[in-house]
């Protein structure tokens, strides 16, 4: 794989993080299957897709002139790096994108399921989560979005604006351990960034 875009390649094929990079960073193949995910993702760093605005379906619509995460560029990308895309959900308030393994860690038809969305009507701090978990970075945070309903979801947030972009593991057997919701959900997070510019 051709990560030149990402960082200097280094004689011994490490590829050094570069400066300014935030979050994970891998310099040689890992082995874990999780890890390689983001991985395989820093190739994009050298290269980010800037995203396109979303245009409102209504005057006041509060999704209008916000970063469109779900855009064709990104689809491709996550298709690059190892993820289907589901469906692209935007109706309501919230435009938010579906994607599963191509071809599951833990085998076929065990393909997990993480979701990446952009949502104004969620402020970070309201919805942040405690857990006994350490990010790698301090310009995100940990969210619940559906606390009520499951106490393993955990996402990883990050503001644009007044709105908030997050992305999180959404489906299989975590063995019940948030913290594994969560690092699943930071790799997740951490694969779009390293596509994208908001």
């Amino acid at each position: 794989m051709d990560n030149s875009g990402s960082g200097e390649v280094e004689g011994d094929g490490r590829m050094l993080k570069p400066e300014g990079h935030k979050g994970m960073w891998f310099e040689t193949e890992p082995t874990d299957p999780w890890e390689h995910y983001v991985w395989a993702s820093q190739k994009f760093v050298g290269d980010p897709i800037e995203l396109p605005k979303l245009e409102g379906k209504a005057p006041d619509d509060p999704l209008a002139g916000l970063p469109d995460v779900c855009d064709e560029k990104v689809i491709e990308r996550m298709e690059e790096v190892g993820f289907e895309h589901e469906h692209t959900n935007s109706e309501g308030l919230v435009r938010t994108c579906y994607f599963f393994e191509s071809e599951g860690v833990r085998g076929p038809f065990s393909e997990e399921m993480f979701n990446v969305s952009i949502d104004p009507t969620r402020n970070l701090e309201e919805n942040k989560k405690s857990v006994n978990y350490q990010l790698l970075r301090n310009d995100v945070s940990l969210v619940g979005i559906d606390p009520g309903e499951d106490e393993n979801d955990c996402g990883v947030a990050k503001e644009e604006g007044s709105s908030i972009i997050y992305a999180r593991f959404l489906s299989g057997d975590a063995t019940g351990d948030v913290r594994l919701v969560c690092n699943l959900s930071e790799k997740f997070f951490q694969i779009l960034d390293n596509f994208v510019t908001y």
